[in-house]
């Protein structure tokens, strides 16, 4: 559980950085801005030669990719579990695409700053998912998880976009929004054993989930910007 957990921080602390280094923009452009990022995965593959090395592999039996998708595909759990994290990334990166404007014209700061603001809101999505690996630790119900973290999406997305609060309430309601999300992505991959229709396809199911994310990832923020212009 603890392991998920700490797993699931990637996001929010690769967006929040991503976020925080706005200002770079400025100075390197888009196209500098993504040669840096460029660097940083090769620095990291760097790391990772060294730091794997010495790690026995197990041998396990070769299967066909092909059957294992098959299979995995023709069982209802990778869908149900790819199906929510489809939404769940459409809800939370429609939002957070946004933010740092909603955030500049609401509380009348530069987008510099706004930009700031959203990623230390990002950020305490991270608080979350350790979290949901806490709760999943004492026995909590995935579905009890499940049902808190999206229902406090939708609550709180409300006061996100409202054109009737403040901006203090505004960025309080994005905050919580952030951290009560970051339930759902590690009680969804911790639910992956257990969906699984064979033990052997765990890696699938895992993928498919994956999978829904990018999904949603793309949909969200465009159905929203399309939502916005109608």
């Amino acid at each position: 559980s603890r392991a998920m957990a700490m797993w699931g921080t990637f996001m929010p602390i690769g967006m929040s950085a991503v976020l925080v280094a706005t200002p770079l923009l400025e100075e390197l452009g888009w196209r500098g801005f993504w040669l840096v990022n460029a660097a940083l995965l090769i620095g990291y593959a760097a790391l990772l030669v060294p730091a794997t090395r010495g790690i026995p592999a197990r041998m396990v039996p070769v299967r066909s990719i092909a059957r294992v998708v098959r299979f995995a595909l023709s069982a209802s759990g990778p869908w149900l579990l790819a199906g929510l994290f489809a939404f769940f990334a459409a809800a939370y990166f429609a939002v957070f695409a946004f933010l740092p404007a909603i955030l500049s014209e609401r509380l009348s700061v530069d987008t510099r700053i706004g930009g700031l603001l959203a990623g230390v809101a990002v950020s305490v999505n991270a608080l979350g998912n350790l979290a949901c690996g806490a709760l999943l630790s004492r026995g909590v119900a995935h579905r009890t998880i499940l049902l808190l973290g999206f229902g406090a999406m939708a609550i709180c997305s409300i006061g996100v976009l409202s054109g009737a609060l403040s901006g203090a309430v505004v960025y309080t309601a994005s905050i919580v929004f952030s951290a009560l999300a970051g339930l759902i992505p590690v009680a969804l991959i911790h639910s992956a054993p257990r969906m699984a229709p064979r033990p052997e396809l765990i890696g699938a199911t895992i993928g498919f989930l994956m999978q829904g994310n990018n999904v949603g990832l793309v949909f969200g923020p465009a159905a929203a910007g399309a939502l916005a212009v109608a």
